[in-house]
C-alpha cells in the first residue's frame, strides 16, 4: 500500500506543476488535441454497461479465496481474502478506465496489451473500445484469471485473449508472438527494474503511434524512479502526468521531448 504522507506530498508537488488542463499554452497539435478531446470525462456509453454492471457484481461479492499477490514484485504466500475485499483495493475506478477507453477510442492504435488483469474490469474497457483489435492481458494469479475469463465469456468479448504466469516468462513469449503493439497499460509489478524492463521489452515492438500507459507512477520511491527514467528515453517523443497515470507517446514530430502534467 502506498505511504500516505509521501503520496500527499507527491501530488502536492504535482499539483504545483501541473499546466493548463484546458491546453492554453501547449503548442503540439497532437497534445492539444488529446487535452481538448480526449483528457475530458465524455458523456456515458452504453459501452461502460457489462464492465460496470461486473464491477458491482464484483464489489457485493463475499466469497473467499486464497490469491498469491504478484502486484508488489514479491510474491507471497497465499492469502485469504473475499471478492469483495480485493475489488474494493485493486479495481481501476471507473473514471480512469474510461480515460483509456477514449484513448483507444479516439486512436485506434491496434493490438492491446494488459499487463495485470486482476478481475478483468478494466480488460473488458480495452476490448470494447475497439473491438476489432486483439487485448492480450497477463495476469499471474491462475485464480483470477479463470474468473476473468468465465466473465469474458458470460458478457461476450471474443477478442480478449487471457495468458497466465509470470510476466518474465509470459511477456517476452507473447511478444515474440506478435508484430507489434499499439497501446500497452502496465498495472503490473510495482518495483523499478521490472517496469523499466517490461517498457523496454515493449518498446522493442512499438511503433511510432504506440502509446504506452503505466498506473501507480507515484506508488513508491521506485516507482517514481522508474517513471523519470522512462521520461528521459530517447524513443519517447512526449509524456503526461496525470499523478495516477504516465502516458507515453512515441511519436516523432516533437523536436524536442515534451512532459507535461496535468491535474485529471
Amino acid at each position: 500500500m502506498m505511504n500516505s504522507f509521501r503520496t500527499a506530498a507527491a501530488y502536492l508537488t504535482h499539483r504545483m506543476h501541473c499546466a493548463n488542463s484546458q491546453g492554453h499554452g501547449v503548442h503540439s497539435p497532437f497534445l492539444f488535441e488529446f487535452i481538448t478531446q480526449v483528457l475530458p470525462d465524455a458523456a456515458l456509453s452504453v459501452d461502460f454497461e457489462k464492465p460496470e454492471q461486473y464491477r458491482k457484481d464484483l464489489l457485493s461479492d463475499e466469497t473467499v479465496f486464497s490469491r498469491t499477490d504478484f502486484g508488489s514484485g514479491r510474491e507471497k504466500p497465499q492469502q485469504q481474502t473475499s471478492v469483495r475485499s480485493l475489488a474494493r483495493r485493486a479495481l481501476q475506478s471507473p473514471r480512469g478506465a474510461r480515460l483509456l477507453y477514449r484513448m483507444i477510442k479516439h486512436y485506434r492504435p491496434g493490438p492491446m496489451l494488459e499487463l495485470g488483469t486482476c478481475f478483468g474490469v478494466t480488460t473488458e474497457y480495452l476490448a470494447v473500445a475497439d473491438p476489432h483489435q486483439p487485448v492480450y492481458t497477463l495476469e499471474g494469479d491462475p485464480l483470477l484469471v479463470h474468473k476473468a475469463s468465465e466473465r469474458f465469456r458470460d458478457d461476450g468479448f471474443t477478442n480478449i485473449q487471457s495468458i497466465v504466469g509470470d510476466f518474465e516468462e509470459t511477456l517476452p513469449d507473447l511478444l515474440q508472438k506478435i508484430n507489434s503493439i499499439g497501446f500497452a497499460w502496465v498495472d503490473g509489478n510495482h518495483r523499478q527494474a521490472p517496469t523499466l524492463r517490461y517498457f523496454e521489452q515493449l518498446l522493442a515492438h512499438a511503433t511510432a503511434e504506440t502509446i504506452l500507459v503505466f498506473d501507480d507512477i507515484y506508488w513508491s520511491k521506485e516507482m517514481e524512479a522508474a517513471w523519470q527514467l522512462i521520461r528521459c528515453h530517447p524513443r519517447v517523443g512526449a509524456t503526461i502526468d496525470l499523478f495516477r497515470f504516465g502516458i507515453v507517446f512515441l511519436r516523432t514530430e516533437f523536436r524536442e521531448p515534451v512532459h507535461l502534467r496535468l491535474h485529471y
